[in-house]
């Protein structure tokens, strides 16, 4: 019995030993099919240039592999998808790809069983080649976002992307299009993004995806007003919050409530401070004159601004570092003292691509001032930087869906 069996145990040891060592292959190779496919996800932000950017980190990915492996990582297929995993030829559409890697004939006793009984495409020469796959997609999260989206046409987020739009005054209503924004598989509800958007500190993190909610007038100015005014509730009574208000444009180009960057600074200035606008603000947008007020000090060409600057200054560009005024606000008709930071009034919100669904894909990101109170007739924001993917705070990010 033990001359029988001994055999029999042996090729049931090696066998053992053959499939932990092949599990232990495949598991590696797994890895590296995932890392390249997470890498590339990453970069499907929906930019002209994703697919691009996409294929050479994966490259990248698979030339790092390759020193870490000790082995040739071939690239060998990979296919775009959108986010639910379907091929799509589509750039546009492209949030996910799907990656596979052909390894190098492995070693196998079980291969050579095999190829004894049975010669097979798989098995040749007592050796295996695996073929791992992963499928990711793209997570891209922007964040210290305002849980708020502009549902827009196509070519009012292309004039939104301009540079000349930067210092125009936005008017922002509910029929124009402003909804409130939660992120995929978040429980949307208007009272959730209410209360999101009362916290100064941006914590919002939105993807590039969402649902929308539509918000009731009142609870968009509650909620603003509890911002800027820190833990003070809006007055049922309509009193305005805590904010100073700032001149309107002077006029306005079209109909999509877009003013034209001109206003009279020359007249806030003589009622709240009592004197000529200072030699640095001449030109200056709402929003450097705001910092100005805060004796914040930032970095402007023109109507671009860079709060906090940089250490290095572009060309072209002037450091602005004033003194903090004694009195910031003067009691202006229906104004109080001024929010409890600067960024209270600083709102990033997503330009969404609405369709006819309550999910939306948010292609870009456009930063707003708000200049006064909100009001029943809606917000009015000045544009401090022009729309533009991944601001102002991008974590790309992939995420394996199989």
């Amino acid at each position: 019995m033990g001359a029988l069996l001994l055999p029999l145990l042996l090729i049931l040891l090696l066998l053992v030993i053959d499939y932990g060592r092949g599990l232990a292959v495949r598991i590696r190779w797994q890895g590296i099919a995932e890392a390249v496919a997470l890498v590339g996800a990453a970069e499907l932000d929906q930019r002209p240039d994703a697919l691009e950017r996409a294929l050479v980190a994966m490259r990248t990915q698979a030339r790092l592999e390759e020193d870490v492996a000790g082995d040739s990582v071939p690239l060998d297929q990979w296919e775009w998808s959108d986010r639910d995993g379907r091929p799509t030829r589509d750039a546009r559409d492209a949030n996910g790809v799907r990656v596979a890697v052909t390894t190098a004939p492995v070693a196998s006793f079980a291969a050579r069983l095999v190829d004894l009984v049975q010669r097979t495409p798989d098995a040749r020469d007592g050796a295996f080649a695996l073929r791992p796959t992963a499928l990711a997609v793209n997570d891209t999260l922007v964040c210290h976002a305002a849980p708020l989206a502009l549902c827009t046409a196509p070519d009012t987020a292309e004039a939104l992307s301009d540079p000349s739009a930067v210092g125009r005054q936005l008017l922002l209503t509910a029929s124009g299009g402003l909804r409130g924004l939660c992120s995929p598989g978040d429980a949307c509800s208007p009272d959730r993004i209410i209360a999101r958007l009362a916290q100064p500190n941006g914590n919002f993190c939105a993807n590039t995806r969402g649902t929308i909610q539509p918000l009731p007038a009142d609870s968009l100015t509650a909620a603003l007003g509890a911002r800027f005014g820190g833990p003070q509730v809006w007055a049922q009574s309509g009193a305005h919050p805590r904010v100073t208000r700032y001149p309107r444009d002077l006029g306005r180009q079209g109909n999509d409530g877009l003013g034209n960057g001109y206003w009279d600074r020359e007249y806030y200035w003589r009622i709240s401070r009592g004197q000529s606008v200072p030699g640095g603000l001449a030109g200056a947008t709402r929003y450097q004159t705001y910092l100005y007020e805060w004796g914040q000090s930032f970095a402007m060409r023109g109507r671009e601004t860079l709060y906090p600057p940089p250490p290095v200054l572009d060309p072209g560009m002037d450091l602005i570092a004033p003194r903090p005024l004694q009195r910031p606000f003067l009691p202006l008709p229906d104004t109080l003292a001024g929010p409890t930071t600067p960024a209270s009034r600083v709102l990033t919100i997503g330009l969404a691509d609405c369709g006819t669904g309550a999910a939306v894909a948010l292609r870009r990101w456009l930063r707003l001032f708000v200049t006064e109170a909100p009001e029943r007739d809606g917000l009015r924001a000045e544009i401090i930087g022009r729309a533009v993917a991944g601001e102002p705070a991008v974590y790309a990010q992939g995420r394996l869906l199989r």
